[in-house]
């Protein structure tokens, strides 16, 4: 599945993008996966070691679909 990623400042401002695929069929377990990415500062679109964006996440298609907004401290 294709989880899409999308990056805002603080501010609320768009900053960027970026997706990857995962053979995890759990939207709540797609959720872990993408804090673990921000834990570890590997979220794709982004330079190694940036995580202070919040993060809306979209796996579209999927059959419990809908977004999901991670709030990331800076």
């Amino acid at each position: 599945m294709k989880v899409q990623l999308t990056y805002f400042k603080d501010t609320g401002k768009y900053y960027s993008d970026g997706e990857y695929e995962t053979e995890i069929e759990s939207l709540i377990e797609i959720w872990h996966e993408v804090r673990g990415m921000i834990s570890r500062g590997e979220l794709p679109g982004l330079i190694k070691g940036r995580n202070e964006f919040h993060i809306l996440v979209n796996v579209a298609g999927h059959k419990h679909e809908h977004p999901r907004l991670i709030v990331c401290k800076s």
